[in-house]
Order: C-alpha cells, then sequence, then structure tokens
C-alpha cells in the first residue's frame, strides 16, 4: 500500500505545523527568562491554564499540538516543573477518558445495529484482556500519536474506564517527563 500525493502533503503539513508550535513554544520559554509581560501572561492563567491547555490538546484531532510543548514557557514563568507535568498528566487523561466515552457510546449504538459484531469483540476483550492495556501504556509513553487511536476503540470493544485510566496516568506521565526534559535539552543545545 503507497500513500498517495495527498496523504504525503498531508503529512508534511502536519508535521511542519507540529515544529512551529514546538519551535515558538522553545523561543517563548527562552524570551520569557527576561519578559515581565509573558511571565505576567502565564502567572495569570498559572497552574489552570496548563491544565486547559493539557485537556485541550488532549484532543489530538481537535488540537494537533502536545501540550507539553509549552512546559520551557511554564517553567521559565516561574511554574513548578513538577505541578506543570502532574496537571498537564492528569489532563490529557481525562481527555483521553472523554474519548473512551466517545467508543462507549458508539458501542451501544452499534450494539443495536449488529449483535454479532458485539458478540466477536466480546470474545476478543475476553480472551486477550491484558495485551491491548500494555499496548495503551506503551502508545501513551513513547508513541506521539493521539492517544484516540487506541482509547476509543477500547472503549468500543467494552473494556472499563477504571481499567484504563491508571495505564493512561501513568503511560501520560511517562510521555510528558521524558517529552518536557528532551525539549529542555533541546532549548539547551540551542
Amino acid at each position: 500500500m503507497t500513500l498517495g500525493t495527498n496523504a504525503i502533503g498531508k503529512i508534511a503539513f502536519q508535521a511542519v505545523v507540529l515544529m512551529a508550535i514546538v519551535g515558538t513554544a522553545l523561543w517563548l520559554g527562552q524570551i520569557a527568562e527576561n519578559n515581565t509581560l509573558i511571565q505576567s501572561l502565564v502567572s495569570r492563567y498559572g497552574y489552570a491554564g496548563a491544565f486547559f491547555i493539557s485537556v485541550f490538546s488532549g484532543f489530538n484531532f481537535i488540537a494537533p499540538f502536545p501540550a507539553v510543548s509549552f512546559f520551557p514557557l511554564l517553567v521559565a514563568s516561574g511554574l513548578n516543573p513538577v505541578a506543570v507535568l502532574a496537571i498537564m498528566t492528569v489532563g490529557m487523561t481525562i481527555a483521553d477518558s472523554i474519548a473512551y466515552l466517545a467508543g462507549r457510546i458508539g458501542r451501544h449504538i452499534a450494539g443495536a445495529l449488529e449483535e454479532r459484531i458485539r458478540e466477536r469483540l466480546d470474545r476478543i476483550r475476553l480472551r486477550r484482556h491484558w495485551e491491548p492495556i500494555a499496548l495503551l501504556f506503551l502508545f501513551a509513553a513513547f508513541v506521539p500519536l493521539p492517544n484516540e487511536l487506541i482509547v476509543i476503540p477500547l472503549g468500543f470493544i467494552g473494556y472499563r474506564l477504571w481499567s484504563l485510566v491508571p495505564v493512561l496516568l501513568l503511560g501520560n506521565a511517562t510521555f510528558n517527563t521524558l517529552a518536557a526534559f528532551g525539549i529542555i535539552n533541546l532549548a539547551g543545545a540551542l
């Protein structure tokens, strides 16, 4: 299967937009150290702003940028790095939980249409219960793609939210921590 010209163009455009957002966040983080206007703006919204950014960016299909790209700006403006990472992790997990609910709603809609599909999905869930959960952790922690790609199908299949939330929290915390320190090291190298 090959990618068409439109698909390649779309991927290239998304990569350029992502690099522009991360570059702008790095630039703002560097100038925030000496700019009282930026510091006051960030401190005005503070941790609540970091939370809303992380929830909004947790819907990667709507906002295709990682909230952690604003980490240098938030820290340079005086916010506690550990608190920022924790707040971003919770915000992203809330967004993932909402995406899960969309999958559950889809299950109920599809269940009314085709009982045979639901039965097949239930057998898969019962037979391979822990494999998708382990995949979810690895995906959330190390893959810079929307968690919705896994969370929505798991909701559709019928996994319980309480079994996914701890995995999402740990995966999002790992991703945010690795990304934050990678961004800080990148900013330091520039």
